[in-house]
Parts: structure tokens; C-alpha cells; sequence
């Protein structure tokens, strides 16, 4: 398991580079005075689908790993996902003046590399493997 420490740094790193993204692509743009409308409406954006989404993953998370278990939690959490990301379409395409679809297609893009920045540094937690007993013979059918 990660100890807090490496969970900061990853939140962080995750966060740093979803920041300079965006501060990049304005200012590609031309349009860095509109970089603190643009966070502020995504931070508070993620702030209030933030109080949908953790309930939901403490739910997930509690049901443990059945596939049966927690399946409208689950769908509930994809909706939020897609929400999240159709939002943000639709502030980075007032912010840059981008088309609905282009906008939705930097949604996902930006998403995709943080999510790829969070998994390099936060690797999830392997399950774990029961142990090999070796006292126990492996049975193997009669050859004829």
C-alpha cells in the first residue's frame, strides 16, 4: 500500500499537470486572462459533483469485489464520470472557443492523461493472492 506521502505527491502531480494543461492551451490561444474563470469554474464544477461521487464510492468500496454487488452505485458512478466530462467540455469550449465537439474531445483528452498521470504514480494496490500451499500435491489424472 501507498503510504500519504506518495498519495500527495500523485494528487499533486495529478493536479499540476491537469492546471498547466489548461493554462497551456489558453495561453496557445491567446486567451490566458480567462485561465481563472476557466479553473474556478472547473474546481467548483469537481467541487459539487464531488458531493455525489464520494457516498457513491464509499458504497462501491464497501461491497467489496462481487460483480453483483453495488451495480447501480457503479452505474450511477459511469453517469457522474460522463457528466463530469460534458461539463468540462462545455467551460473549455466557452473559454477557448471551441466547437461542442472539439471542446468534449479536450475533455476526454485531459481526463485520459491525468487519469495515465494518476496510475503512474498511484498504482492501484494489487489484490491480494492466496498463499501456494506446496504440502498439497497437485492430483493428475491417469495417463492411458
Amino acid at each position: 500500500p501507498l503510504n500519504m506521502g506518495q498519495q500527495m505527491l500523485g494528487l499533486l502531480m495529478d493536479m499540476g499537470a491537469w492546471l498547466l494543461l489548461v493554462w497551456a492551451l489558453l495561453a496557445f490561444k491567446g486567451l490566458t486572462a480567462r485561465y481563472v474563470q476557466t479553473m474556478s469554474a472547473c474546481l467548483g464544477t469537481d467541487l459539487l459533483l464531488s458531493c455525489i461521487i464520494l457516498p457513491l464510492q464509499v458504497y462501491v468500496v464497501g461491497q467489496g469485489l462481487e460483480p453483483e454487488s453495488g451495480t447501480l452505485a457503479r452505474l450511477a458512478l459511469l453517469v457522474a464520470l460522463i457528466w463530469d466530462i460534458l461539463i468540462k467540455g462545455r467551460i473549455y469550449g466557452a473559454s477557448m472557443q471551441l466547437g461542442r465537439l472539439q471542446a468534449n474531445l479536450l475533455s476526454i483528452t485531459i481526463w485520459v492523461i491525468v487519469l495515465l498521470l494518476s496510475n503512474a504514480f498511484m498504482p492501484a494496490p494489487m489484490p491480494e493472492q492466496a498463499p501456494q500451499n506446496p504440502a498439497v500435491e497437485q492430483v493428475q489424472p491417469p495417463s492411458n
